[in-house]
């Protein structure tokens, strides 16, 4: 939409830097959520139901990487591939990249130079996914 967004700067300016192709916009939020800092659900299916495709979107180019600037379980970002697998359904390869991950003060233990965590979809048959670890730096 017209207002402004961190993901889309980042998206830029990762392009601008080479790891990327281009920035399209195919995913807009149909349905407001609250924010999970606010003490919101954090339901990728509730993330899903609320985004659709934006009209005029062109189907989306492999691999998709999928942009946010703030993490804290991952549920949007698994909604956003959700609604994208659900659309367009010969979609294989959907990538999320965060700029930060937020931490609960029990999981701070030290300030780390850079966390990176690489993961798969983990779909289950009550239609509930998470993330399911590959490897971890």
């Amino acid at each position: 939409g017209p207002h402004h967004s961190v993901s889309r700067e980042i998206a830029h300016a990762l392009v601008a830097a080479g790891l990327g192709q281009s920035v399209d916009e195919i995913l807009v939020r149909g349905t407001s959520v609250e924010r999970a800092s606010r003490s919101g659900r954090r339901s990728a299916l509730l993330h899903r139901d609320s985004l659709r495709i934006a009209d005029g979107a062109p189907p989306p180019r492999e691999p998709v990487v999928l942009i946010d600037d703030v993490t804290t379980t991952g549920a949007q970002m698994i909604g956003a591939a959700l609604r994208l697998v659900d659309s367009f359904p010969g979609l294989t390869e959907i990538y999320g990249f965060a700029l930060i991950r937020t931490v609960t003060e029990p999981e701070f233990e030290a300030i780390h130079d850079h966390v990176r965590r690489v993961a798969r979809l983990v779909s289950r048959e009550s239609g509930a996914c998470s993330f399911g670890d590959l490897e971890t730096d």
